[in-house]
């Protein structure tokens, strides 16, 4: 019987190690390695018409070492505008960063998130809101408008009340804090799935963790599935990598 061969993409030696030892029990079954994405590519390049499956995890560096973060930073760009909700968010706060002193003011830009959260779940129009800062910017300076709008807005979305989460900017915060955390997973997927390929991708967060939650809101639009954890230490055992691959077999 021709074995099946199933490329698997991981940068943490402790679960790729657990996967290795899961494979190394199951029959008709040859594994090919990668730990970042241009390791992926090549895989895909080298084994192209050849491979069977993928088990993709979801975060991990361009090249290891090198500290290249470009390709993660344009792909959250690419992640907010496929999110209508968070693209509208982004698009206004740039608005309100011409008319008062966003920048400047954490504890303002937090009231102005949150105002945009709580309109889109309980309804409200942002717009009528900057056209009201723009005639006041143009009357009385930014300034006056920043004084305004934080007096006006710190009543109603205190810094105590906070309910605004700012996923994609704490995932460009993790980027930026180390190359392992960009969500290249993703742009391996949509490659894969261009050659027509069953796969999976796998992670050892939960999909309520910050920096997980917009990479799995991605992947649902997509339909693309995603192997969790509810434990971050789940992945380092081959019982993990047996669950991944039954539903792998599924598809």
């Amino acid at each position: 019987m021709t074995k099946k061969k199933i490329m698997i993409i991981e940068d943490n030696k402790a679960y790729s190690d657990a996967a290795k030892q899961y494979f190394s029990t199951v029959e008709n079954v040859e594994t090919v390695f990668g730990k970042d994405y241009d390791q992926a590519m090549n895989i895909l390049t080298e084994y192209k018409g050849k491979l069977d499956g993928a088990l993709i995890d979801c975060f991990f560096p361009k090249q290891t070492g090198s500290g290249d973060r470009s390709l993660g930073q344009s792909l959250i760009e690419k992640m907010i505008n496929s999110n209508e909700g968070e693209k509208k968010r982004r698009d206004s706060l740039e608005k309100l960063g011409k008319l008062i002193n966003l920048d400047s003011d954490l504890e303002l830009k937090g009231y102005v998130k949150n105002m945009f959260y709580s309109f889109e779940h309980y309804g409200g129009n942002s717009e009528e809101v900057i056209n009201s800062l723009e005639h006041v910017s143009k009357a009385c300076g930014k300034d006056a408008a920043t004084k305004i709008a934080k007096n006006s807005l710190g009543v109603a979305y205190s810094k105590s009340d906070q309910s605004f989460s700012d996923y994609y900017g704490e995932l460009e915060d993790a980027i930026q804090k180390s190359e392992d955390n960009q969500p290249l997973g993703l742009l391996v997927a949509h490659e894969v799935e261009k050659m027509n390929l069953p796969f999976m991708l796998v992670t050892s967060k939960y999909h309520h963790n910050h920096l997980a939650e917009p990479v799995f809101a991605y992947a649902c639009k997509k339909g693309w599935r995603i192997a969790e954890c509810y434990k971050s230490d789940k992945k380092g055992t081959p019982e993990f990598w047996k669950g991944a691959f039954d539903q792998l077999k599924e598809k």
